[in-house]
């Protein structure tokens, strides 16, 4: 049976990936709301909430598939590596739907 180092840093950097990706949404997503939000207009304050979350949970969708793509692709690298390969290769094919 052989091993695959590259597995662990593969799962690292697509771990990493999400990471500072949802870190920058979330960033942009607070400068968003806050530079169109004006004191005292609560229907602008509602409007800009619900764009701002529109667009956080669409970049966020984004990274997350991203992440299924790479941690699909980095599993399937176990297939002839180890017995459970297989399993964990089919297994990770759900996210992928």
């Amino acid at each position: 049976m052989s091993t695959n180092t590259e597995l662990p840093m593969n799962l690292y950097k697509a771990n990493l990936e999400l990471l500072q990706t949802t870190g920058k949404l979330l960033q942009e997503s607070g400068q968003q709301f806050m530079s169109q939000t004006k004191p005292g207009d609560l229907q602008g304050f509602l409007s800009n909430a619900a764009n701002s979350q529109a667009a956080f949970a669409a970049g966020l969708t984004a990274a997350v598939q991203n992440w299924q793509k790479e941690a699909t692709e980095a599993m399937g690298s176990l297939n002839s590596a180890a017995p459970f390969g297989n399993a964990m290769g089919d297994f990770m094919k759900q996210f992928n739907k």
